[in-house]
């Protein structure tokens, strides 16, 4: 991580942002200084407060009380009028002295703000997520609470709002917290044990023991699956939309967006780049993508499209392969059609599918209804019209009921991010091997106990109560400034 996180400085930012107007903007200030230099950027128009603060008698000030003042720029004019509020250590976000400043919302005022305060205090503008990294380091969050805060800021659902509303109360912390003093005991046993083993007394009770080391597998099991359960409706899913040229891919598209976003024609080869746009159905968060037609071509830059059509597979959770059922129906077009059918099947993977047999109103249902059969489609078949709106609620459905099935709607995940999950994958990994080993007769206690103290070690990249600056740099690299 950048040497500046570490740093004991004052720092500044604008807590609510730089690019956008708004009523309201407001500046924080945080560090050593952060009080002490506060009568250089803002005069209080409360006489008694403003020389209580220009004599440094802070305990005379009112915490968490907003003053009304004059905004100075850097050459001491007024740039503002605005209300500024005291924050002193331990009790602020940053658990330093802290400063809010609150201004008008337009960023060329808290620009010169910060400007002023830079120029005057010595401060220095603060790095991606350094005052959520000073709570951290000041033990007012741990690192599952900080992910919860830019979790909360970035959350584009109601689940994933609720998960990291959840999760910055300490509810990650509640879950791994008896997880980590049961794996504390089941070491304390090993050792025990160890200590008896010179005088031939047995002291461990090893169906006792591996019962508990089972019931912290089942619950960090549990946790994983519930994760991975409830993830697509937290977090939105991927879908592409893919089929060979005028199956009608960009039509479908448009009617699940609501708009023309994707230019339609019946030119082959019209879409030769991807489209995205993000719609909400019923409450899942759908990133969809529209792509070139896949066929053979001569054409260069059609040519990267449909390569760049292979590579969206990839990078999706569910494919719509859009067939044309025109196309479906004839004889002549089954081995391209089928040869497209297998390779989106093979690139698709484990990766969900849904065969959308569009255009109906230009085939014979009876037909189409026969080549799903013929071709092991139907548990995943949808037979629509874009034009007429024939079978798009059908479709509509079979997308949600892939992701969200009604009763996941009522988990509450502990861990709600990818991060946490690889940790506890990480710390079932390392107890599975000391269950397979007790169960092959394995039973060397200080091997065992390097096991289950590598399981804790995962577990604890979760709080961040073991430090890593790999996990943090991965963290506040995505915190925008100000948080």
């Amino acid at each position: 991580m950048d040497k500046n996180y570490f740093a004991n400085d004052t720092i500044v930012a604008s807590a609510t942002g730089l690019n956008v107007r708004s009523a309201i903007g407001v500046l924080r200030v945080s560090g050593p200084m952060a009080l002490t230099d506060a009568g250089k950027y803002v005069r209080l128009k409360s006489k008694n407060a403003r020389a209580n603060l220009e004599t440094r008698n802070f305990d005379s000030i009112r915490t968490r009380y907003l003053y009304r003042c004059d905004v100075l720029s850097r050459d001491n004019a007024i740039i503002d009028d605005g209300l500024v509020a005291f924050f002193p250590a331990p009790n602020s976000y940053s658990g330093e002295d802290m400063v809010e400043v609150h201004l008008h919302g337009n960023p060329l005022i808290q620009r010169e703000v910060i400007d002023s305060i830079v120029h005057n205090t010595g401060a220095r503008p603060a790095e991606r997520g350094e005052f959520s990294f000073r709570a951290f380091r000041n033990g007012k969050l741990d690192l599952s609470q900080v992910e919860a805060v830019e979790a909360l800021i970035s959350a584009e659902t109601s689940l994933g709002l609720e998960a990291a509303v959840k999760s910055l109360s300490g509810a990650v912390k509640r879950f791994i917290d008896p997880i980590q003093e049961d794996l504390k005991n089941l070491i304390a046993s090993l050792e025990l044990e160890l200590d008896f083993s010179d005088q031939d007394v047995e002291v461990l009770d090893w169906s006792l023991f591996e019962k508990k080391l089972q019931s912290v597998q089942g619950r960090l099991r549990a946790a994983v699956v519930q994760f991975d359960s409830i993830r697509p409706a937290m977090n939105g899913v991927t879908v592409s939309f893919v089929g060979r040229p005028n199956a009608g891919k960009s039509t479908l598209f448009n009617v699940l967006v609501g708009e023309e976003r994707s230019i339609v024609s019946q030119i082959e080869g019209t879409t030769r780049d991807v489209i995205r746009e993000q719609i909400y159905l019923d409450g899942l968060l759908l990133r969809l993508s529209d792509t070139a037609g896949m066929r053979d071509t001569s054409d260069v830059i059609e040519s990267e499209g449909v390569k760049r059509s292979l590579e969206e597979i990839k990078d999706s959770e569910l494919v719509l392969v859009v067939i044309d059922s025109g196309e479906a129906g004839r004889t002549s077009a089954s081995a391209p059609l089928l040869a497209l059918i297998k390779e989106v099947s093979e690139r698709a993977g484990e990766r969900k599918l849904i065969f959308v047999f569009n255009k109906i109103d230009n085939g014979d249902a009876l037909v189409i209804k026969e080549f799903i059969s013929n071709h092991d489609l139907v548990s995943n078949s949808v037979i629509v019209s874009s034009t007429t709106g024939q079978g798009l609620l059908e479709l509509q459905e079979k997308i949600k009921s892939e992701f969200v099935a009604s009763d996941l709607l009522q988990i509450s995940p502990e861990i709600f991010c990818q991060r946490q999950r690889e940790a506890l994958v990480q710390a079932m990994g390392r107890l599975s091997i000391v269950s397979d080993n007790i169960q092959t007769g394995i039973q060397e206690m200080d091997l065992l106990a390097i096991d289950i103290r590598s399981a804790m070690v995962a577990i604890s990249e979760l709080s961040g109560s073991i430090d890593s600056e790999a996990i943090l740099e991965h963290i506040f690299s995505n915190f925008c400034i100000g948080k």
